[in-house]
């Protein structure tokens, strides 16, 4: 029994490991045109799930591009995905959580096929943050907004909230 135990642990970890791995930026990639940006879809999604999955205190150099990447992606797109700023935490500004809550944003318009739902997008660029921020919360600040959305999160009514948040505006 222990065996399997042991066994088990061991074959999750490899895949958790194996699967952080798995991403490589593109090299020389090119965002000049509105027909660069679809080719690199299924990179981007990589990427955000790689950001999810690597503690920001590996592979720095790594992470740097991947970011560099998901920032020149999503600025010059010709998707838009709207956002209500006054919904976002001010410890977002300035830090890696604001690329992560975009990387989260535009990961739901690929794997939706660019469908925009507000809500939806906006609770997917949240979860993306929230298990960025979990994993390393000694590296952010912190603010009651972002508390606030995480206790909603863990009580399952933040996409509730943002509904009836986004339907005032």
């Amino acid at each position: 029994m222990h065996f399997r135990f042991v066994l088990f642990i061991s074959l999750i970890l490899s895949n958790h490991v194996s699967f952080s791995q798995e991403f490589e930026v593109p090299k020389n990639y090119t965002l000049n045109t509105k027909e660069d940006y679809p080719r690199y879809n299924k990179d981007i999604v990589k990427c955000v799930n790689w950001l999810e999955n690597t503690p920001i205190t590996q592979q720095s150099e790594k992470r740097e591009e991947a970011l560099k990447f998901l920032e020149k992606w999503i600025l010059g797109s010709p998707v838009n995905f709207p956002y209500d700023t006054d919904m976002i935490p001010k410890s977002f500004n300035n830090s890696e959580l604001m690329e992560d809550f975009m990387g989260g944003w535009v990961k739901y318009l690929i794997e939706n096929n660019n469908i925009v739902d507000t809500v939806k997008g906006t609770v997917s660029g949240f979860h993306t943050a929230f298990k960025i921020y979990k994993a390393n919360k000694v590296l952010f600040k912190t603010d009651k907004l972002l508390i606030y959305l995480l206790k909603l999160d863990e009580k399952s009514e933040l996409e509730k909230w943002l509904t009836d948040g986004i339907l005032k505006h």
